[in-house]
């Protein structure tokens, strides 16, 4: 009986692929390996970026949010205190306005008091005026009694003496209370 043997290419053939294959499954598995390893690092890293932006995407549209609310409440505020100081200008123009309309009046009513003041001063001029010569009327009305009696020789024993002194003595202090105010 004869056993077929195989043929010897083929048993060549399979020891030799198998070497080769020991040989070369080595060299094309290691690259395969690393590049594995570093497409699962570089998966790692992606991950962590894409967690990392996510929370950065989180962090600025909470801090968008809250600079938005700040903003609006400033914007408030700021409305709030454009109203108080409108306000409080129109009320300092009012008030501005009353004080010119006060201060206009003060000035009416100085002006009226400085024209009765020089009214009364010049009323007071002529009455002193007036009292100046009165002083000296008596003065001479005085001296021309004096001067009748002494000719004519008139003497009442009913009157004082002295009488046309005193009207004298009046008469000069008049004189001199007039020269004193001036």
């Amino acid at each position: 009986m004869t056993q077929a043997r195989p043929s010897s290419a083929w048993t060549s053939v399979v020891p030799r692929l198998a070497v080769v294959s020991a040989v070369i499954l080595p060299i094309a598995f290691v690259p395969y390996l690393l590049v594995r390893r570093q497409l699962h690092a570089l998966h790692r890293s992606a991950e962590n970026i894409n967690s990392t932006f996510q929370a950065v995407q989180r962090d600025s549209a909470s801090i968008a949010i809250e600079t938005t609310r700040l903003r609006q409440a400033e914007q408030l505020q700021t409305r709030t205190l454009l109203r108080q100081i409108q306000w409080d200008v129109d009320h300092l123009r009012q008030d501005l306005a009353a004080l010119q309309r006060s201060q206009s009046a003060s000035e009416d009513d100085l002006r009226r008091l400085r024209e009765e003041a020089d009214a009364e001063k010049q009323r007071a001029r002529s009455q002193l005026t007036t009292l100046n010569e009165l002083g000296l009327s008596l003065a001479d009305i005085a001296a021309f009694l004096q001067e009748i009696e002494v000719k004519g020789g008139f003497t009442s024993k009913d009157r004082d003496p002295q009488w046309i002194e005193r009207l004298r003595g009046i008469a000069m202090e008049l004189n001199q209370k007039l020269r004193g105010s001036k």
